[in-house]
C-alpha cells in the first residue's frame, strides 16, 4: 500500500486512538507556519482556545483544535470551545478551526454560521484532507501522530503550496471544460494566464495527483504503479520538461493507462505541445464577474464598495481575487489592498515564478513607482524600456490597464 493510502486508512481506522495533546501540539506547530505569531495556550487553562494571534489592530485571532475525526465532533468542538470562551469573557474576534472530520465546502458554509452565532468570523478551515496532505510531507510529525514511516513519495493530491482550503473551494464556471477534458483520451494541456484558476481546476480531474518536482525516475515508477492515478498533473510545466519526459517514459515501459496534464502560462504552451504533441489544448480563461463575486461574498466581503474595488483588481482571476480577500478578510490590510500595493506584490511574484526576463519584473516596478497607470502610460514607460512585448509575452497586466488593438 503506498504512503498517501496508509495515511488515509490510519485516519480512517476509528480504532486508532490519537493522543489529543500531541494532536494539538502537531496542528498549532503545522498551521503557525501560515499564522507567524500564533502562540499556543498550555497549561489545561485555554478556556476554548488553544492558540491565540493579537493582530496589530488589536484583534484576536483564536485557534480551536480537535483531533474528532467525525462531523458531530467538529462542530461540538467549535461550539463548545467557542461557548467556554465566551463564558470565560475572553475575546476572540476571528477564529480558525483544525479537525480531522471531512469537511467540503457545505460544512465550512455551517461551520461559520455556528462561529457567527458567538459574534465571531470563521477565517480557515484545516481538516482531514489538508492533514493527510501534511503528514506526508512532515515525516516527524507523520511518525509521531500516526506511527507511520515512510521515504520520499512523488505524487500528491494538492499542489505543492495550495491553499488549505482549495478542495473547499466552488469550483464556478468550468463545467464545459471539465466535460471535455473527461470525455477525452488525449493528454491535457491548460494554458491561462496568471491566477486564472489552472491548477485548482486540474485538481477537479478524475482521480488526479500532481507530481513532485526532480523526482528520482526509479522512486515515480514505484508511486506510479502503487497509486494507479487517472492522470498525473505537472503543476507549472515551465521548465520542467525532464518530470514530463519521466512520466512519459515510464507510461511507455510499463504501459500504463494514466494521462498527462500539465499547467502553463500562455508563452509555454507550444515548448508544452513539443512534449505532448497529441495533447488536447484547453485555455483556462477568466471567469466572469458575477463568478468572481460569488468566490469574494463566500470569503467574507460582503460590502459592494469592497467587492466592486476586488471586481477591477483581480481581472477575472479567481486565484487573485481569493489572495486579496483574503488579505483583507484574515490579516486586515486594507491599505495595501486598497491602494493596490498587495496587488503589485503578487504580480510580482508570479513573474518571478515564472522566470519571467527581469526587464518584465523592471517594467511593474517602474509602473508601480507612479501608483497606477493607463495605457498610454504604460506604453511611453514600455517604449523608453522596449519591453511592452515582454509584459504582454506573459499575460500580465498591471492593475486598471488594458491592452489596445
Amino acid at each position: 500500500m503506498n504512503l498517501l493510502d496508509r495515511i488515509d486508512q490510519r485516519l480512517n481506522d476509528t480504532r486508532y486512538r490519537l493522543q489529543q495533546s500531541d494532536f494539538e501540539d502537531c496542528a498549532a506547530a503545522l498551521i503557525g507556519n501560515d499564522y507567524p505569531g500564533l502562540v499556543p495556550v498550555t497549561g489545561g487553562t485555554d478556556h476554548g482556545l488553544d492558540a491565540e494571534l493579537v493582530k496589530p489592530n488589536g484583534q484576536v485571532l483564536g485557534l480551536v483544535i480537535t483531533s474528532s475525526r467525525t462531523w458531530e465532533g467538529a462542530k461540538k468542538s467549535l461550539r463548545g470551545s467557542l461557548k467556554s470562551a465566551r463564558d470565560h469573557k475572553r475575546r476572540v474576534d476571528q477564529v480558525v478551526v483544525a479537525n480531522l472530520a471531512e469537511v467540503n465546502r457545505q460544512k465550512r458554509i455551517k461551520l461559520g454560521a455556528i462561529a457567527k452565532e458567538f459574534k465571531c468570523e470563521l477565517i480557515q478551515v484545516y481538516d482531514r484532507s489538508w492533514f493527510a496532505n501534511a503528514f506526508r510531507d512532515d515525516p516527524d510529525w507523520r511518525r509521531k501522530i500516526l506511527h507511520i514511516e515512510g521515504g520520499a513519495f512523488s505524487l500528491s493530491r494538492s499542489p505543492r503550496g495550495a491553499r488549505p482550503d482549495e478542495h473547499q473551494l466552488p469550483t464556478l464556471g468550468r463545467d464545459e471544460l471539465l466535460d471535455r477534458a473527461a470525455n477525452s483520451d488525449q493528454d491535457l494541456i491548460l494554458w491561462g494566464v496568471p491566477g486564472a484558476g489552472k491548477s485548482h481546476f486540474a485538481g477537479r480531474l478524475p482521480g488526479a495527483l500532481f507530481l513532485e518536482r526532480n523526482t528520482a525516475p526509479e522512486r515515480l515508477l514505484d508511486d506510479l504503479l502503487a497509486t494507479k492515478p487517472e492522470f498525473v498533473v505537472v503543476d507549472d510545466a515551465g521548465g520542467r520538461t525532464d518530470d514530463i519526459e519521466h512520466l512519459l517514459h515510464a507510461r511507455r515501459a510499463e504501459k500504463l493507462k494514466f494521462r498527462v496534464a500539465v499547467t502553463c502560462w500562455p508563452h509555454e504552451k507550444e515548448a508544452s505541445a513539443d512534449h505532448l504533441p497529441d495533447a488536447l489544448v484547453l485555455e483556462v480563461d477568466l471567469l466572469t464577474v458575477e463568478e468572481i463575486g460569488t468566490l469574494l461574498r463566500e470569503r467574507g466581503i460582503t460590502r459592494t464598495s469592497v467587492i466592486a474595488h476586488l471586481l477591477q483588481q483581480a481581472q477575472g482571476r479567481p486565484a487573485w481575487a481569493l489572495n486579496l480577500a483574503d488579505l483583507l478578510v484574515q490579516q486586515g490590510a486594507w491599505q495595501a489592498v486598497w491602494t493596490g500595493q498587495a496587488l503589485r506584490d503578487q504580480i510580482r511574484a508570479f513573474l518571478r515564478r515564472s522566470k519571467a526576463p527581469a526587464e518584465a519584473i523592471q517594467l511593474l516596478a517602474a509602473i508601480a513607482l507612479v501608483n497606477d497607470a493607463n495605457e498610454d502610460q504604460t506604453r511611453t514607460i514600455a517604449k523608453l524600456l522596449g519591453l511592452l512585448h515582454e509584459l504582454v509575452t506573459v499575460g500580465v497586466r498591471p492593475p486598471g490597464w488594458r491592452l489596445g488593438p
